[in-house]
Order: C-alpha cells, then structure tokens, then sequence
C-alpha cells in the first residue's frame, strides 16, 4: 500500500473541508432530515434494529465476500463508495470483516448534513486508529444528488479516485421522491455512467429505496414504467412477466394502465422498471447484469406494504475476443428477463430474521457491537428495539438477554 493519497491519485487538498454550495432554492431532503433526527437525544433509530444488520451482513457482506475479494489478484484494499450515516454502522462493519483477512476497505462517503458530518468525522477518526480501513479514507460533506451535473464538485471528487468496487446508495426514502422529481434518478444515472466507463472488471450497486406510489413522484415514475412497456412487447419477456404478475393492469395492448397502479401493483412495477432502467445502462455499456438478492422491508408506522426495497446487482464486464467481437452477445429483454423470478419471490427481511432464534440473536448481538463501537449506550436495546421480534419468536426478554451473553 502506498503513502498518503498517492495510491488513489488525489492531492492533499482533494480530501480537505471544502463545502460544495446548495442552491439558493434547494429544499431539505428526507436523507438530511433523518440525519438531523439522528443527533437528536433519541436512545435507538430505525436502522438500528436487527434487520438492517442482517441486510449489511447476508446482502452487503455476502456479497462484496462471494464476487469482489476474489477478484481482488493481489490488491488489498476494497474501493467503496457510499452514504454513510453519522455512525458509520456499514463502514465499521466491513472494517471488521477486513481486517482479519489482512484486507482493508477505502470509502469515498458522502453526507450533506453539517451536524451528521461533523459526527462522521469522529467516527472516522476513530476507525482509522484500527486495522481494516485505508488511512486515506474520507467523509465529504457533499450532496449526491449534485452527481447529477457532471461539473459538480461531489462528481469531481468522486472522479479524481478512479473506480469503486462497491457503490452502496442506501437511501432512506424514495428514488424518486415527489421533492427530488428526476434529480435522484439522474445521479444515479451518471454514477453508473461512470462506473461503466472506468471499471475493469466486476463491480457491485447496493441500492436501498422506497417504492410505494405516495412516495413517489409519478411524473418521473412513468420514465421507469415506459423501461417495463417497451419490453412487453417482447414475447419472452410478455409470457414471463404475465406468469409472475398477472394482477397488473394492463391494456389490451400489452401496455401498462398507469393510473390503475396501485399497492403492491405499483410497487412491482416500480422495482421492475428501476431494474429495468438500470438493465439498459449495463447492456449498452457492455456490462452483464445480475441480481443476486433482493429482499424487502416495512416502514413503521406506514400503511403501505413492505415497500423498502434494498437489492444488490453483479456487473460484469464482456469482453471481446482478439477479433473484436464480443465474447458473449447481450440483449436488455434477456438481462432483464433474469431478474423477474427474483422480484416476484422478493421475501420481507421482517420475516426472515425470525425464521431461526439461533442466526436471530447473532444478528442482535453483532448490531450491539457495532452500537456499542460508535459510542452509543445499549442499555435496553433488547426491550426497547427486539420486543416485536420476541413476541413471534415466543421467547422472553431474559431468555434472550441470556443467549446474548453466551456468545
């Protein structure tokens, strides 16, 4: 590992305290007030329950495990890029994982909230005096939504670093939230954009968004149910999708009825067209996609169904053979026609955590951990977060105190 920032291309003052100006007209997104909540006097948030830590170990671990360390040849650093939260729960996390493998992860994070940064700032000071994360490791107070102008500053620091390995967008709200329009989606775009540009190999997008309609602005909604309607007119792709979800509205002509889409019907057909959406990116760029997990969960205190909708995606390079013909030919209908099996049988992390008290209480006890790491008093988190699980589990609050202490 090189010295200082020389290994990632950058200049001392690349990683400094610059602010990056917000419009004058800019509004407060949901992401900057669930930052600002989350420095409130408030004991436990909601993506401190167990849940979410079964999400950062089986989905996010699992999967920078199975396809990135063994593509790494030699490299021991994992390029990440991110949006943190002040505790850095998900960079900790990965440090520890690293860190026994004599690996270390390199994050690139971005956090508009000026309280939520300065608060990262001590969480990353602190990380970096531990094995498992690269010295030249930074927390930018920038907005990612600003990636939708290439001539953002939030776009150039993210371009001086060359390639991400990792790209996890874990958004708390919608993708398309009515306050964002098109702005989400289109940095989004050009995240990818780019990522296609400068990756050589293989490279993972975690993405974490609400999909309910009253989430949703529907204007922008229609550019990813426009990705759905061009391929049911395809009719592998028409007899696939009729066979998985046939309580869509859909006109006669194999064409959504968009103002008839509701509940899970728009929630199906919003996880779709996203995939869909970022299917025709990977294709035209050349890359293989492939969803390798998608799972979903409930809001508290929300009408809408599991609507949360984390997914992890494989992109692959396709190469081309000596001649310049590509070794594997790729078609958008077909990529995404792979993924469709998944999105239906998507099951609620809800569910799943309850499914086996053993894995349960290792999933509570590496979050109590982490808590713990990033300064916060865990007293009475199993009585005040798990009391909902216990009750399906049929377990007591003392019972499962006391299987926490055993491990």
């Amino acid at each position: 590992m090189n010295d200082g920032f020389q290994e990632f291309g950058l200049d001392v003052e690349d990683f400094g305290l610059s602010e990056e100006e917000e419009p004058a007209e800019a509004s407060v997104e949901s992401e900057e007030i669930a930052q600002a909540e989350a420095l409130l006097p408030v004991t436990f948030l909601p993506w401190h329950k167990p849940r979410k830590q079964w999400v950062r170990d089986k989905q996010w671990w699992g999967q920078i495990n199975s396809h990135i360390l063994p593509n790494l040849r030699g490299m021991d650093t994992v390029r990440y890029f991110g949006l943190p939260g002040d505790d850095l729960l998900d960079v900790r996390y990965l440090q520890q994982k690293l860190s026994g493998s004599g690996k270390s992860v390199f994050i690139l994070g971005l956090l508009s909230n000026q309280a939520g940064w300065e608060a990262a700032q001590k969480q990353l000071s602190k990380a970096l005096d531990s094995d498992g994360i690269h010295r030249d490791s930074a927390v930018e107070k920038l907005n990612f939504d600003h990636l939708e102008n290439p001539q953002s500053l939030a776009y150039q620091k993210m371009a001086k670093i060359g390639y991400f390995d990792v790209v996890n967008l874990d958004f708390c709200g919608n993708v398309i939230g009515p306050q964002l329009k098109s702005r989400r989606l289109d940095a989004i775009k050009n995240l990818l954009g780019y990522q296609f540009q400068v990756v050589p190999q293989r490279w993972l997008l975690f993405l974490t968004t609400r999909s309910s309609r009253a989430t949703s602005c529907l204007e922008t909604f229609n550019r990813l149910a426009e990705c759905l309607d061009q391929n049911l007119t395809v009719d592998e792709f028409w007899d696939e999708f009729n066979a998985r979800f046939d309580t869509t509205p859909i006109h006669a002509n194999r064409c959504l009825d968009r103002p008839a889409l509701d509940g899970q019907d728009f929630i199906d057909v919003y996880t779709i067209g996203l995939f869909k959406f970022i299917v025709g990116l990977a294709v035209k760029n050349k890359f293989k996609i492939k969803m390798d997990s998608v799972v979903k969960y409930d809001i508290e205190g929300e009408e809408a169904s599991s609507d949360m909708i984390s997914m992890c995606l494989v992109f692959t390079k396709v190469l081309n053979r000596p001649d310049g013909t590509a070794q594997e030919e790729l078609t958008e209908p077909d990529m995404a026609l792979r993924g469709l099996k998944k999105l239906k049988e998507m099951r609620c992390v809800d569910e799943i955590i309850v499914e086996d008290i053993d894995k349960y209480v290792a999933c509570v006890k590496q979050k109590i951990i982490l808590l713990e790491q990033s300064g916060r008093n865990v007293t009475g988190y199993v009585e005040e977060v798990c009391i909902k699980d216990i009750g399906v589990l049929g377990v007591t609050v003392e019972e499962l105190n006391r299987r926490l202490a055993a491990l």
